[in-house]
């Protein structure tokens, strides 16, 4: 996991236990500290609290990556 984690920007480790791939990701939820994965079926995955930051700056790096 940890080379997928490094060897590329679509892949985020979320919490300690999880790596996601941002394009994904269709919902975070800053309250519930989860992000949701797809939309059927939802996948619900843990987002640690020190993290969220991250994955907000790497959602909008990659996002403006597509566009661009």
């Amino acid at each position: 996991m940890t080379s997928l984690e490094h060897g590329s920007q679509f892949f985020f480790r979320s919490h300690r236990h999880c790596l996601i791939n941002i394009t994904k990701v269709s919902q975070i939820n800053t309250h519930d500290h989860t992000v949701v994965l797809g939309l059927t079926p939802p996948h619900i995955c843990p987002l640690s609290r020190l993290k969220t930051a991250a994955l907000l700056n790497q959602l909008a790096t990659v996002t403006n990556t597509k566009i661009n």
